[in-house]
């Protein structure tokens, strides 16, 4: 048993000598960190695994098919404008956001309950509009 509230889990362990800055935003804490390499700094943040990326590839190109701008997500239902960019560029794991997120996110794009599920598994997401 740890001395920690339920409430708290560990999100990320930041590694010795690494500059962060924490910032809250409607979704939660974010944890910013600074560029571990000069390519980094030119190209940003890589996405966290092959999953996320082609997962946000997915959610990317699903929203500009059917000309949405993240605002308009968000209004849909979907995840918040920071979430949905975070999400578009593979920048935290898929296992970090809640079932709703991603629920709200399949309504949102007018996908079939269980694209995101199918994302995961590597296979395509099913648009509603088919």
């Amino acid at each position: 048993m740890t001395d920690e509230p339920e409430a708290w889990q560990t999100v990320a362990t930041i590694p010795a000598g690494v500059d962060v800055a924490l910032r809250w935003t409607p979704d939660g804490l974010v944890i910013l960190r600074a560029p571990s390499s000069p390519e980094e700094a030119r190209t940003g943040p890589r996405p966290v695994d092959e999953t996320t990326r082609v997962f946000g590839a997915a959610v990317r190109v699903r929203r500009r098919e059917l000309g949405l701008t993240a605002l308009d997500v968000q209004a849909a239902g979907g995840p918040s404008i920071s979430s949905l960019s975070n999400m578009e560029r593979g920048l935290k794991p898929l296992d970090s956001y809640r079932p709703g997120h991603l629920t709200r996110l399949e309504t949102a794009l007018r996908w079939a309950p269980g694209s995101v599920a199918a994302l995961r598994r590597g296979e395509e997401p099913t648009p509603l509009d088919r």
